[in-house]
C-alpha cells in the first residue's frame, strides 16, 4: 500500500519538477535574450 502510494507520489512529482524546469527555463532564457 504504501509502495504504491511513494510510487505514484513519485511520478506527480516529476510532472510538477519537469513543469518547474521548463518554467525556470524560459524565464533564464527571456532574462539572457533582454
Amino acid at each position: 500500500m504504501s509502495e504504491k502510494i511513494f510510487g505514484d507520489g513519485e511520478i506527480v512529482n516529476r510532472r510538477v519538477w519537469n513543469e518547474l524546469v521548463t518554467i525556470l527555463k524560459s524565464h533564464y532564457v527571456k532574462k539572457h535574450e533582454l
